[in-house]
């Protein structure tokens, strides 16, 4: 194979922001808005947070650097991870399934099935119950929503922009 010279191509493009864009970027690291545009973000994907009490999408907390789900990290983060995870040992009463629990010191370890699949094992059934609901919830949100949540945030942008005189 023959040896033949390295070509290297730089491509740069300066694109000067405009007087709008100027403004709005003198703006986006005040906590503040930052904590303003995270709310949108929240508020929007919260509509698909799986719900069977609510109390999941009640537990959502807004910061300028996060959003997080859940009371105790570990439910959010196993909903939002989205996979079953065992040992699961289930509770029976006259026959049937109520309830599921764990073997103390044992550890759950993941599988390979989807969580929220709706089935029914046993007389339990299993799976989210609210339609368009799903773990990855950002992900699923970003899929339906994002042009109008763009649009949404820089609406606010502009607004805070012109409150603090930007």
């Amino acid at each position: 194979m023959a040896n033949y010279p390295r070509l290297q191509v730089k491509v740069e493009k300066f694109i000067t922001p405009t007087e709008l864009q100027q403004k709005l970027l003198g703006i986006i690291g005040n906590d503040k808005v930052k904590k303003g545009v995270n709310q949108i973000i929240g508020e929007r994907a919260n509509k698909y947070v799986p719900m069977k009490s609510g109390a999941l999408r009640e537990s959502m907390h807004v910061g300028p650097k996060t959003i997080t789900w859940g009371s105790g990290l570990d439910y959010g983060r196993y909903q939002y991870g989205g996979v079953v995870y065992e040992q699961n040992i289930p509770i029976t009463s006259k026959g049937t399934i109520i309830g599921w629990y764990s073997k103390p010191g044992v550890t759950k370890v993941p599988t390979d099935r989807e969580l929220g699949v709706p089935g029914e094992w046993k007389g339990w059934t299993f799976g989210y119950t609210t339609p368009g609901t799903k773990h990855h919830w950002i992900d699923e949100m970003l899929q339906h929503e994002r042009r109008a949540m763009n649009t949404e945030i820089t609406t606010y942008l502009k607004r805070m922009a012109k409150g603090m005189n930007k």
